[in-house]
């Protein structure tokens, strides 16, 4: 068997890399890879959380305009039922004072 012979008396065989990297290089350009996508992502998800609150905002302003309306119609109501009792009352004197008079 091919395990029995041992041409190379038991050292490691190797052959020269050209223009290959270093550990250091790689490990550099991992970092490197790493770092731009950590940028990307947080680009990302900075984008889309501004996009939810511009939403947010928007939403917000809808509902607030929907409440001042409401507001202001119910305020209208309670002024307008204030003073038709203002004019029923001073009617009701008018004529009370009509019929005493007669």
């Amino acid at each position: 068997t091919s395990a029995d012979v041992d041409n190379n008396r038991s050292r490691d065989y190797s052959l020269p890399l050209v223009n290959a990297l270093t550990e250091e290089e790689i490990i550099a350009n991992r970092i490197a890879e790493f770092e731009a996508f950590e940028a990307t992502r947080k680009k990302t998800i900075e984008e889309e959380e501004s996009k939810l609150w511009e939403n947010v905002l928007v939403a917000a302003e809808e509902e607030a305009e929907r409440e001042s309306a409401k507001l202001k119609e119910e305020t209208a109501q309670r002024r307008r039922k204030a003073a038709q009792e203002v004019v029923r009352s001073r009617r009701n004197d008018k004529i009370s004072s009509l019929t005493l008079e007669a």
